[in-house]
């Protein structure tokens, strides 16, 4: 007894077809699954490229992303890693490497400088004397900004925050319009010995002029310093988390600049001369917008790049957008510059920084904008509050102590 011969034929049919079918189904998932994967690599080197690692577990993000913007300096965007998480036991702290010397050399002047004046109003040279210097902060600050500085050296700023680490701090004014002011300052620096006053009138047009004397003053009289910390005056920076996060990043390195940074070609260069960013057309000549520059408001970078950047000035064209000009025209004619872009690590949101700061999350911003009248104080009391265990054994006790003292009393 056997099968038709047409039941054979049509078993065979339906065998090959579920085959063809099973064979496309197949194929179709193998083709899902590989554009699902490739969708997902797409996804994390565009993620990756652009820095954003939301996600980390601890306060500071973790990632190192790094690519070449030209063939002449390097632009790398960092992401705060958590030191303590990968601490071996038992744990050395690496922080005197950190603050390695750098002998740098200062520029040698031989003629006088084209814009700037030949004479200081004020200069004090031996804020930094020949002392071994780690960090040198200087404020681009307004004359009559006299409650600002004076909070500022009580508060993060101070020569006493760190018990092992040296700071040094200058601050950068211009002349006030009104001679009979000139008193005032004048009775400032007498207490303090901390101010350098340009000869020139205190403006925005003239803050370009602000930077060049800064840089001047560091080559002349505080080339020893390792770092230079460039701030305005209505801005916090946290120190403890500066040096812990983000100079242990950098002091193997040269050339360093760690900024908000503005990337090439991406901010309009303006040539209305009623403006105040005015930017005379031979700066820049046959452009439309800036070369990569970091904003103004908060900079850290090496000390060996100072007489480097002064030496530049001379034979620069000079106009008054200030971090463009030093960050940007200057910066642009060294060679092996490493930028390190810490946008994402400063706010110039002061309400949602003195939220985080203040509330029981994670700090994530080393550098804040202090506009309003006791800001900087209440920042400085929730740093003090939430120091890491490499801050605490670096800090200055007495200041800590003295500063629970007056939150206390403030209860």
């Amino acid at each position: 007894m056997g099968f038709p011969k047409r039941s054979i034929l049509k078993f065979c049919e339906n065998v090959f077809a579920t085959f063809v079918i099973l064979a496309c189904i197949f194929t179709l998932m193998t083709s899902l699954s590989s554009s699902k994967l490739y969708k997902r690599i797409k996804t994390s080197s565009s993620r990756s490229k652009q820095g954003v690692l939301r996600e980390a577990k601890n306060s500071f993000r973790m990632a190192m992303d790094s690519h070449d913007q030209d063939d002449k300096n390097t632009f790398t965007t960092p992401m705060i890693p958590s030191k303590i998480a990968a601490r071996p036991h038992p744990y050395i702290d690496p922080y005197q490497q950190w603050f390695r010397d750098r002998n740098v050399v200062k520029y040698s002047v031989r003629d006088k400088h084209p814009v700037l004046p030949e004479a200081e109003v004020i200069n004090n040279k031996d804020v930094c004397k020949n002392d071994p210097v780690d960090i040198l902060i200087y404020f681009q600050s307004r004359w009559d900004h006299f409650e600002r500085r004076s909070v500022l050296r009580e508060t993060w700023a101070s020569s006493k925050t760190f018990k092992d680490i040296r700071i040094r701090a200058i601050f950068v004014l211009g002349r006030s319009a009104v001679p009979t002011d000139q008193l005032k300052i004048n009775n400032e620096n007498l207490l303090y010995h901390d101010i350098l006053q340009g000869d020139f009138i205190d403006s925005i047009a003239n803050l370009t002029m602000k930077s060049i004397l800064a840089l001047k003053w560091i080559n002349e009289n505080c080339i020893q310093a390792k770092y230079v910390l460039k701030a305005d005056d209505d801005m916090f920076v946290n120190v403890f988390a500066l040096v812990e996060y983000l100079i242990s990043q950098i002091y193997e390195k040269d050339k360093v600049v760690m900024c908000h940074a503005k990337e090439n070609d991406t901010s309009p260069i303006e040539r209305n001369k009623n403006s105040k960013w005015y930017v005379p057309p031979n700066v820049f000549q046959g452009r439309k917008r800036f070369p990569r520059f970091c904003s103004g408001y908060t900079a850290i970078f090496t000390s060996d790049l100072v007489p480097i950047l002064y030496k530049a000035s001379f034979s620069n064209p000079y106009f008054s957008v200030d971090d463009a000009y030093l960050f940007g025209l200057l910066m642009e004619k060294i060679k092996d510059v490493i930028f390190f872009d810490i946008q994402d690590n400063m706010t110039l949101n002061q309400k949602s920084a003195l939220e985080e700061y203040t509330g029981d999350g994670a700090i994530e911003h080393v550098a804040c904008n202090a506009w309003e009248s006791g800001a900087l104080e209440k920042f400085w009391r929730a740093t003090l509050s939430k120091l890491t265990k490499w801050a605490k054994s670096h800090a200055n006790v007495a200041i800590v102590q003295q500063t629970r003292n007056d939150m206390m009393g403030r209860r």
